[in-house]
């Protein structure tokens, strides 16, 4: 477990660290979300989607995991200023009702590689812990649409 979450921190250090965007329009995006759960004892895998849309760098996100041999369904806001943040409620098939508080940084990749106004395509790739009624860490990478993105790196 220790090595898991000082890889998580390396992680988001790194991407931290990748460089400025400029992230004024609407986005709508998706993908997996993959990592380890701990908690009440025990220690699995964890597997899901998630998806959600948002304005700049704030976005609202809904979400399904399978992970501590339960479902896990989840809404959360997750907005982005230097770090990103996430706060919402979920619900597990055996832990029922649990906040969704964490942290979490992600690399967004424009597949135009214009600075432009207009829709472009989008990837990227986000890693984070949360506390969902038990500790997460994972990685999630997402594909989608975005208005008016630069980046300057």
């Amino acid at each position: 477990m220790q090595r898991a979450f000082t890889c998580g921190c390396i992680l988001v250090g790194l991407l931290s660290s990748a460089g400025a965007a400029r992230a004024d329009g609407t986005n709508v995006m998706g993908g997996i979300v993959l990592g380890f759960a701990f908690g009440h004892g025990r220690s699995t895998g964890l597997v899901g989607i998630e998806g959600g849309g948002g304005i700049g760098p704030e976005r609202a996100n809904v979400g399904l995991t399978y992970r501590l041999h339960e479902t896990f369904v989840y809404a959360e806001l997750d907005p982005w200023w230097m770090v990103g943040a996430s706060a919402g409620l979920g619900y597990g098939t055996v832990s029922g009702l649990q906040p969704v508080v964490g942290i979490w940084e992600g690399l967004p990749i424009s597949l135009s590689g214009e600075c432009e106004d207009g829709w472009h395509g989008i990837v990227s790739i986000s890693v984070g812990y949360r506390y969902t009624g038990a500790h997460e860490i994972y990685l999630a990478p997402k594909a989608g649409a975005w208005d008016s993105i630069c980046f300057g790196f």
